[in-house]
C-alpha cells in the first residue's frame, strides 16, 4: 500500500513538473509577440498563470493531468484559483514588487519554492496546496487510451520550440550554439520600437560624450570586461585629441595601483632614446598595475598607455592629458600565503577606496574637468559603488554613461532586445541620451536590484553602443611583458595558489606571453549554449514521458483507481 501511495505521489509530481515544462515552452513560443516593455518574469508569470485558467475552464484539469489520466473529483472555483495563486500570481508579485531579476534567476528561484513545496506537501499530506484550500481529491483512471489524442499538444509545443530555434540560429546543430543571435527570443513589436527609437535619437558619440562636459565636471565611463579590446579604440579616440586635452585634461583609471602614481608620471616625463625603450618601459608600467594579479596581460591598457605617452610627447605641459590611477594598493612585498592574498582580493571596501582616492586627487586639480573609466558594476549609482560614493559628494556635478555590456555572467542587457535592434542600425558605434530617448525607462537587469523597479535612466544619463557583442574581440599580452620579469611572476603566482602557479609556469614554458593572442568575446557562444542545454534536457524530459505515455499498454476499462481522503489507498470502485 505504501509503494502504492509513493507511486501515486510520484506521478502527480512529475505530472505537475511535465505541466511547468509546457508553460516553459509555450512562454518561448510567445515571446516574439511579448508587448513593448513587459518584463520577461512578469511576462512568465502571466503565460503560467494564462495556462493553468484556460486549461481547467476547458478541460477541468490540466492539459498533463489529461494526458496522464489523473482527474479531479468535487473539482470547485476554489481549487483552480489556489492552484492560479500558487504556480503564477504569488511569485509574479514576489519579484515584480521585491526584485526585477533577470529571467534565469527567477526561474530558479521559481522552481526551487514551488517545487519543493509541491514535493514536501505530497509526501507528508498527501495533497497539494490548492488540494487542502479546496477538499479536492484526485482520481487515476485506469485506462490513458482515450486522452492519448491530447498527446499532440505538449508534442506539437516541444516541436515548435526546436523548430523556431532551429530556425533562428542557422538550420543547423553548429548554428544553434555558435551562431551570431540573441539566445533569448525577441519580441518582434519590441524590436521594432527600438529600432525606431534608436534612429529618431543616436547621436555621434564622441561629441555627445564631449558635450555632457559642458554640463558636468565629472563623466564616468562604464568599461565592459576589462580584457575586450574594441571599447578601448574608443575610449582612445575620446581622449587622444586636441579638444579633449584643453577642455577636459584629466583621466582616471581603474586599472593602476595609487601607490605607483609617481612611477607613472615619471615615465610619462621621460624620454627614451629608441622604441625597444619606449615598449619596454610601458610594459614594466602596464604589467604590474593590474590590481593583485601578478601580472596583467592585456592588451587595451599597454596600447593605450603607449598612444597617451606619443601624444603628450610633442606637446608643451599645458596640452598634456594628466592620467592618474585610483585602485587600491597592493604590496606583494607583505604578502606571505594565498590566504592573505585572497582576503586583500576580496576587500569590502575596495569601491570605497577607489572613489577616496579619485576624489582626494581631484581636489588638487587645477582644471576640474575629468574623465573616470571604471568597470560597469563599479559605475552604478546607488548601492556601496564606487559611482555612488563620487555622486554622494558631488551630486548633480556627475554624469555616468554606460557602454553597451553585459551581465557578470554574459547574459545580455535589455532581454537582448537591444543587441537585435543594432543589427538594423547602419553605424556600429553611436550613443543615445537616456533623458531625451523612451529606452531610459527600461528596468535595469545588469543585477537584481532591490526596493524600486531601477530603470537605466535612473543610473546613467545616457549609454554609448559601442560594436556588437558579435564584433567584441579579446587580446593578450604586449612586446616585453616578461622582460626581467619571469622570476618576479612565478614568485608573484606561487603566492596566489598552487594552480595558478602551475598556470603561470606551463604559459611560460609554451611560449604564451612571446606573441600577442587575439580571441573572440564569446557572448553569443555561452548564451546560445545555455539555452541550447536548458532547451534539450526540457525537450527530452517532456518527449520521455510523451512516449511512456504513448507505448504504454491499455488496461482492463472499468474500474478507476481512487486516491482517498483518509488512507490513501488506491481502491477498485
Amino acid at each position: 500500500m505504501f509503494m502504492n501511495n509513493f507511486r501515486f505521489i510520484l506521478r502527480r509530481f512529475n505530472c505537475f513538473l511535465c505541466d511547468l515544462v509546457l508553460c516553459y515552452a509555450f512562454f518561448y513560443l510567445f515571446l516574439f509577440i511579448r508587448p513593448v516593455g513587459f518584463p520577461l518574469t512578469s511576462y512568465y508569470f502571466c503565460i503560467v498563470t494564462l495556462y493553468f485558467a484556460l486549461t481547467y475552464g476547458i478541460f477541468h484539469v490540466s492539459i498533463m493531468q489529461k494526458v496522464f489520466g489523473i482527474t479531479i473529483k468535487e473539482h470547485t472555483i476554489c481549487y483552480v484559483f489556489v492552484k492560479i495563486l500558487f504556480t503564477g500570481i504569488i511569485p509574479f508579485c514576489i519579484t515584480f514588487f521585491l526584485y526585477e531579476w533577470f529571467l534565469f534567476s527567477c526561474l530558479f528561484w521559481y522552481l526551487v519554492i514551488v517545487l519543493s513545496a509541491t514535493l514536501l506537501l505530497l509526501l507528508f499530506a498527501q495533497k497539494t496546496l490548492w488540494q487542502l484550500f479546496a477538499g479536492s481529491q484526485l482520481e487515476l483512471q485506469s485506462s490513458l487510451n482515450k486522452n492519448k489524442p491530447l498527446i499532440i499538444i505538449p508534442f506539437l509545443a516541444a516541436l515548435l520550440l526546436i523548430c523556431f530555434q532551429f530556425y533562428r540560429q542557422g538550420h543547423n546543430l553548429r548554428g544553434l550554439i555558435f551562431a551570431d543571435n540573441i539566445a533569448v527570443p525577441v519580441s518582434i513589436p519590441e524590436k521594432a520600437c527600438y529600432v525606431k527609437n534608436i534612429i529618431q535619437y543616436k547621436q555621434e558619440p564622441i561629441n555627445y560624450i564631449m558635450q555632457l562636459f559642458d554640463k558636468y565636471d565629472i563623466v564616468i565611463l562604464c568599461e565592459r570586461i576589462h580584457s575586450e579590446y574594441t571599447q578601448w579604440e574608443f575610449i582612445s579616440k575620446i581622449i587622444l585629441n586636441d579638444t579633449f586635452a584643453a577642455k577636459v585634461k584629466n583621466v582616471f583609471t581603474e586599472f593602476g595601483q595609487v601607490q605607483n602614481q609617481e612611477t607613472l608620471n615619471f615615465y610619462m616625463n621621460s624620454r627614451f632614446s629608441t622604441e625597444e625603450d619606449l615598449q619596454k618601459a610601458t610594459a614594466r608600467i602596464v604589467r604590474e598595475n593590474g590590481g593583485d594579479w601578478p601580472v596583467w596581460n592585456n592588451t587595451n591598457i599597454y596600447d593605450f598607455v603607449l598612444h597617451l605617452y606619443q601624444f603628450n610627447e610633442t606637446k608643451e605641459d599645458e596640452n598634456r592629458i594628466n592620467l592618474f590611477f585610483s585602485d587600491m594598493p597592493t604590496n606583494w612585498d607583505e604578502i606571505k600565503s594565498s590566504i592573505q592574498w585572497d582576503s586583500i582580493r576580496t576587500h569590502a571596501n575596495r569601491d570605497s577606496v577607489m572613489a577616496y582616492n579619485i576624489i582626494n586627487q581631484y581636489n588638487k586639480l587645477a582644471n576640474k574637468k575629468c574623465l573616470i573609466i571604471t568597470n560597469t558594476r563599479h559605475a552604478w549609482k546607488y548601492g556601496e559603488n564606487e559611482a555612488a560614493c563620487i555622486y554622494e559628494k558631488f551630486l548633480d556635478k556627475m554624469a555616468v554613461v554606460w557602454i553597451n555590456g553585459t551581465t557578470q555572467f554574459l547574459l545580455p542587457s535589455m532581454n537582448g532586445t537591444l543587441d537585435k535592434a543594432a543589427v538594423e542600425i547602419p553605424d556600429s558605434i553611436w550613443a543615445i541620451d537616456f533623458e531625451k530617448c523612451p529606452l531610459g525607462n527600461t528596468v535595469f537587469d545588469l543585477m537584481p536590484v532591490k526596493r524600486d523597479r531601477c530603470t537605466y535612466k535612473d543610473l546613467f544619463v545616457g549609454m554609448v553602443y559601442c560594436r556588437h557583442p558579435g564584433k567584441w574581440e579579446k587580446r593578450f599580452n604586449y612586446p616585453f611583458i616578461l622582460n626581467d620579469y619571469k622570476d618576479t611572476l612565478l614568485k608573484r603566482s606561487a603566492l596566489v595558489g598552487k594552480k595558478y602557479f602551475q598556470q603561470e609556469k606551463k604559459l611560460i614554458e609554451m611560449g604564451y606571453f612571446n606573441t600577442i593572442i587575439k580571441e573572440d568575446l564569446p557572448v553569443l557562444v555561452i548564451n546560445n549554449f545555455v539555452f541550447f542545454s536548458l532547451h534539450c534536457i526540457i525537450l527530452i524530459f517532456l518527449d520521455m514521458n510523451l512516449l511512456v505515455l504513448l507505448l504504454k499498454k491499455q488496461r482492463k476499462t472499468g474500474s478507476v483507481l481512487n486516491y482517498q481522503d483518509e488512507l490513501f489507498p488506491y481502491v477498485p470502485v
